[in-house]
């Protein structure tokens, strides 16, 4: 799936929204690398950048974009999961400048994932994240605990 929407909320007049999927995530990879960058401890161990921009290729990850005159300044990486039950959007990296005043773009991937089939949008980030995202309807639902196995023995 090849997919370039344009789209620029009344909320967000500096700013063009893009989602990027599949080849045309080349044109832009020179731009949004840099800003992916600085999240790939929150990516890691699942991802590495070469895996995010194989998958943005396949269609399982997109990428949405803001960008202002001086070009793209905040990036939002989103996993697509279908489950037997329903399908799931996650919210893997949001990162750049302007987090806050951007924040009215998720109302617009709340629109698309809808038109996708999506049941759900899930993030797991640092609790400031809660703050950020209640106002855009958002619950706090579970802890996530994580216990590496590289030391575990046989016996």
């Amino acid at each position: 799936m090849d997919t370039v929407i344009q789209h620029t909320p009344k909320a967000l007049d500096d700013f063009a929204v893009m989602l990027w999927s599949g080849a045309p995530i080349d044109y832009i990879w020179e731009d949004v690398e840099p800003l992916l960058r600085q999240g790939e401890e929150y990516l890691a161990p699942h991802y590495s950048l070469a895996d995010v921009r194989t998958l943005l290729h396949g269609g399982r990850l997109v990428l949405w974009t803001a960008a202002d005159q001086g070009g793209i300044v905040l990036v939002m990486l989103v996993e697509l999961t279908r489950f037997p039950g329903c399908e799931v959007a996650r919210i893997l990296y949001i990162g750049g400048s302007g987090v806050k005043k951007v924040l009215p773009m998720i109302d617009f991937l709340h629109l698309w994932a809808r038109r996708q089939g999506v049941d759900r949008i899930e993030v797991t980030g640092r609790p400031g994240w809660l703050r950020l995202l209640e106002p855009e309807g958002y619950l706090f639902e579970s802890v996530t605990l994580v216990r590496d196995l590289g030391d575990v023995k046989e016996h």
